[in-house]
């Protein structure tokens, strides 16, 4: 599924370029405030160790970032995320070697075929994109018929479907 980009879709790109200058996610994980350093390390090993329950199953990690995440999950992993920085980030922090992939692609136009994932990990992600619905809907598609989805949501009062 193909969808145009439009002016609103290209702003938030570079809106999100801009975000991820100012504000990487890596910072959260490595804070000085002990507790949310720990809050972090410890949503961040739920979501894997719950999309690691199909061992063998390929994954995407929708909206990797830096690759936190995505570095913990097991088997075939496909990090995409709109950033080009956090993919450079991912890849040379913490993804290296063959089981990574990682597209620079939106969240709301998945460039994938259907039923493809046996997880589909979206942590942290929904808040942030301008089309949670069709978000949402793209997930689901591009998960198998035996597939996980893990999404967390900091501000789900913020998500309007």
């Amino acid at each position: 599924m193909t969808i145009a980009l439009t002016r609103l879709d290209l702003k938030f790109r570079i809106h999100n370029e801009r975000v991820f200058s100012i504000f990487p996610p890596i910072k959260l994980f490595f804070n000085r405030n002990p507790l949310i350093k720990y809050l972090e390390r410890k949503r961040a090993a739920t979501v894997a160790k719950l999309s690691n329950i199909r061992q063998n199953s390929l994954k995407l990690d929708l909206g990797c970032g830096d690759g936190f995440i995505t570095k913990d999950l097991s088997g075939c992993v496909v990090g995409l995320d709109l950033s080009r920085k956090a993919l450079q980030l991912a890849k040379s922090l913490f993804c290296k070697g063959s089981r990574f992939d990682f597209i620079l692609g939106e969240a709301s136009s998945l460039p994938f075929r259907d039923e493809v994932f046996g997880a589909v990990v979206c942590s942290e992600v929904l808040e942030h994109v301008p089309y949670p619905a069709r978000t949402f809907d793209e997930k689901v598609r591009v998960m198998d018929n035996q597939s996980y989805l893990i999404i967390t949501l900091p501000k789900e009062r913020n998500i309007k479907m």
